[in-house]
């Protein structure tokens, strides 16, 4: 049992239809699996023992997501190897943006040693008749709250990004590419050179769709 209200910190499972991340769009045509930082999984060992003490209430991985899921073989190791390959680039990706602002390569890794790094996969379903009569939003528009996002998705099309000139443009996947977000804490450290991106997913597909994305910040 993983359900989301176990948790203190929004891990686990949410049911279809029961969150919403626009309130004047309606609610999320998905079902999703949330999981958040744990040192003992980070890629570069941690001394468990040594956790400053303010960073202690800002490490919200819990276990029962791991404990859950068990029964499934394989499962948790190959979704943290997933997930430590994620952190393993983010923290290449935040000595490129260093770069990119003048500053020197390592100016942002002391800030990113116990980051932010919350992976969720969400699963959209085939939308019933009802649904696109009613021209329902999978996922609401929002920018993401964190330096930046690596999303991994299938070949479905789906997530869609607003223009400056208030245009909703198709996101094309293209395969074995992973698309990089801007979010609203790299756009407030960059004094507004990256810009956060508002996006929602547009699902008009006739197959099911799945997407992984990983929030990562300070």
């Amino acid at each position: 049992m993983i359900d989301v209200l176990k948790s203190k910190y929004f891990n686990g499972y949410r049911a279809f239809k029961t969150s919403q991340s626009n309130a004047t769009e309606g609610f999320d045509v998905k079902e999703s699996m949330a999981w958040r930082y744990a040192p003992q999984y980070d890629p570069v060992a941690k001394d468990m023992n040594a956790i400053p003490e303010e960073v202690k209430p800002w490490i919200r991985g819990e276990e029962f997501i791991w404990e859950g899921t068990a029964h499934l073989p394989g499962f948790k190791e190959d979704v943290l190897t997933y997930w430590a390959s994620c952190v393993t680039l983010s923290r290449k990706l935040v000595q490129a943006f260093a770069l990119s602002l003048g500053l020197p390569e390592e100016y942002f890794d002391s800030k990113v040693t116990y980051p932010g790094a919350d992976g969720v996969f969400n699963y959209y379903p085939v939308n019933t008749k009802e649904e696109l009569s009613d021209d329902n939003v999978a996922l609401g528009s929002h920018t993401d709250l964190q330096l930046f996002t690596l999303l991994w998705q299938d070949m479905t099309r789906g997530l869609q990004v607003l223009s400056k000139e208030g245009q909703w443009i198709k996101a094309v996947p293209i395969e074995g590419t992973i698309v990089v977000n801007i979010g609203d804490f790299m756009m407030r450290l960059s004094n507004d050179v990256y810009k956060s991106t508002v996006h929602r997913v547009y699902n008009r597909s006739n197959v099911e769709r799945v997407s992984m994305p990983f929030f990562f910040g300070e």
